[in-house]
């Protein structure tokens, strides 16, 4: 006799995939019959149709926007994960600047974002990018420095011993046991 409860046959891959399709359709339609029979204003609740008309009719005003919004998260994206990875390092190799940087980094971490940013855009001005920019470089700080740092701390010390015997100097260390320890905690810090 199993301990296990029996369990119901799984459903074939299309049902998983037709379910919350047909949910979306259903809700567009619900959607549209509200708009038409409750007669709701335009301004208040469009019908999909409308948005969808409007989304066509300026697409190269979103086009500009998608284009301004991509590139600040990129650079962002690339500043931020840069900076982590250089201070994380930093952490790992000296012990006091990661006793300064900890306390740093756990305040950063539970300052919400949307609190952070009218406070960029202020200092760096509403029509400057580089307030995004840093924006976006907060929000790619935090998982990265703190994944790395987890990832520069994880090599066994049977290995950092073997490469001691075979002396190995800290950079061939760094660069062929550590780094590549790191580099799966850097992949889910990004």
């Amino acid at each position: 006799m199993s301990l296990r409860e029996p369990t119901a046959p799984a459903l074939p891959s299309w049902v998983r995939t037709a379910a919350p399709v047909g949910v979306g359709i259903l809700g567009l339609v619900a959607w549209v019959l509200y708009v038409d029979v409750a007669a709701a204003a335009p301004r208040m609740l469009p019908s999909p149709i409308a948005i969808a008309q409007e989304f066509v009719l300026r697409w190269n005003i979103i086009a500009e926007g998608m284009a301004v919004t991509a590139t600040n998260a990129f650079v962002g994206l690339i500043a931020g994960s840069l900076i982590a990875i250089a201070l994380a390092a930093l952490a790992a190799a000296i012990r006091p600047i990661d006793g300064m940087l900890a306390p740093l980094v756990a305040a950063l971490a539970v300052i919400p974002i949307v609190a952070i940013t009218p406070v960029l855009n202020t200092m760096f001005g509403a029509s400057s990018q580089f307030g995004r920019q840093a924006v976006a470089g907060l929000a790619a700080f935090i998982p990265v420095f703190v994944n790395v740092l987890r990832g520069l701390r994880q090599s066994r010390p049977v290995h950092r011993d073997l490469f001691r015997a075979s002396a190995a100097t800290s950079a061939q260390t760094f660069r062929l046991l550590t780094l590549p320890t790191a580099l799966p905690y850097l992949m889910t810090g990004l």
